[in-house]
């Protein structure tokens, strides 16, 4: 009988190192995942924190308000917007004018709602060129700009760039760019106001 509390003794240890083992790697897998979502990566900037969080959008708070971004703010930095962010205060009217058979529409949108908001003015949608589908819109484009007045600033489809001359602007990309000078212009917003 005492041979038998010692065999059973020599096997209940291996058990029991093994369940050990299972029971700590499985804590392991929860901690880590459980800390990695109380634990957002954050970055701070300028006077603010941004926090990724679980739907990979940056956000930060100023005056109590959530301000969410596709992108975080190291990446926005290094946007060119030339001087585009002065002169969409600066002037009184702006046109965006794109082709719309060309122009990715959501984006575009975006771009509008986010200038108009900080603003506090209308962006007048555009064509720069007489495209199908423009039948409705004022066709606007560098030569229709005037210097603190007429803001034409272009969106155009292509390889990646940014023009600027007096008061016309040229933005050249795609979705992701139209998104990433859209949201560069709110990131000034917040740490220029």
């Amino acid at each position: 009988m005492e041979h038998n509390k010692k065999r059973l003794g020599k096997s209940l240890l291996p058990i029991f190192i093994i369940v050990l083992m299972v029971f700590s790697t499985f804590g392991i897998i929860i901690g880590g995942t459980s800390r990695s979502q109380t634990d957002p990566q954050k970055i701070e900037y300028k006077e603010y924190e941004f926090k990724l969080d679980s739907n990979n959008k940056w956000y930060t708070y100023k005056d109590g308000q959530k301000l969410e971004f596709l992108y975080d703010p190291l990446t926005l930095e290094n946007v060119y917007t030339g001087d585009l962010f002065n002169k969409i205060f600066s002037h009184k009217k702006t046109y965006l004018s794109v082709n719309p058979n060309e122009a990715p529409a959501r984006e575009i949108e975006f771009f509008r709602s986010v200038s108009s908001s900080i603003t506090n003015k209308p962006f007048i949608l555009s064509c720069f060129s007489d495209f199908k589908g423009c039948e409705t819109l004022p066709l606007k484009d560098c030569n229709d700009s005037i210097i603190n007045e007429v803001l034409v600033i272009n969106l155009v489809s292509g390889q990646e760039a940014f023009q600027e001359e007096g008061s016309c602007i040229g933005i050249v990309g795609n979705a992701e760019t139209f998104i990433k000078v859209a949201e560069k212009i709110r990131l000034e917003y917040l740490t220029n106001g």
